[in-house]
């Protein structure tokens, strides 16, 4: 039996305290607490425990291993809560990485999937880096991601992934329960919201987009775009532009699902 939560999804507006990594992770906790009151999927920003602009040096200090810190924090808030949670994170390449993936150790950009049990679900390497990207990131070996949990099946990108088409159409093709986009979004001009949100929902056939962004400015970057929950080219729900930290939610429906193939993805 499902509950209005159950079929409901969260996008968590929150700008780091950059460098902050411990006050940053402790922020985030009691976020996904709140979302997880309302909410089965909570997704978190890009970078969420670090910021954005990154120096080399910075990236190396400040990257987790998965598991680590940050997603051992979360996962508990996951298992006690029995919520997915995506959270935007820079991490560190492990071991044994598969041929054509990030070499051992190296640094990336990374969206790390927490299932509803507190186990990892996936990890996410961001493939089509963008401006401070390129100073610290091993791109990921694969254009976007699809990531089973207890919850469905949810589409991965990090940011600039999703103004790339192909990269869209091949998380879309395989009709995820929801597509779960982990930004620091640079405002694309005058529109008074991302055209390409719009864009993106459309072609995800029902399904939600759920933008997690943050807000404020580092070393002259501007992140001016509030969070959304983007539901057939329409805006379902929004934050503020700003700083906050802002919580929405979003009924959007069938998002608990049998993985045992007789019930829909």
């Amino acid at each position: 039996m499902t509950t209005p939560r159950d079929d409901a999804v969260a996008a968590v507006h929150f700008t780091p305290t950059f460098g902050a990594v411990e006050e940053n992770r402790a922020a985030l906790v009691r976020l996904v607490r709140e979302a997880a009151s309302r909410a089965g999927v909570v997704v978190l920003p890009e970078l969420a425990t670090t910021g954005f602009v990154l120096r080399p040096e910075e990236a190396a200090a400040w990257a987790e291993p998965v598991p680590g810190p940050t997603t051992e924090a979360l996962a508990a808030v996951a298992r006690d809560t029995e919520t997915v949670v995506v959270v935007g994170l820079a991490t560190r390449a492990p071991s044994g990485e598969s041929a054509g993936g990030p070499a051992a150790g190296a640094l990336c950009n990374a969206q790390v999937v927490l299932d509803a049990d507190g186990g990892v679900a996936g990890v996410y390497a961001k493939h089509h880096l963008w401006g401070a990207d390129h100073d610290w990131a091993a791109p990921g070996p694969t254009p976007g991601a699809l990531v089973e949990t207890r919850r469905g099946r949810l589409g991965l990108l990090v940011c600039h992934d999703l103004v790339h088409p192909l990269t869209l159409l091949r998380v879309a093709r395989e009709r995820p329960r929801l597509l779960a986009l982990s930004t620091a979004w640079v405002s694309e001009g005058a529109e008074p919201f991302p055209l390409s949100w719009v864009l993106a929902s459309a072609l995800l056939e029902g399904a939600p987009l759920v933008v997690a962004n943050r807000g404020g400015a580092e070393r002259g970057v501007r992140f001016d775009d509030p969070s959304a929950i983007v539901l057939r080219g329409a805006v379902a729900r929004r934050t503020e532009a700003g700083p906050g930290p802002e919580v929405i939610w979003a009924p959007v429906g069938g998002l608990v699902t049998r993985l045992d193939g007789r019930g829909p993805r």
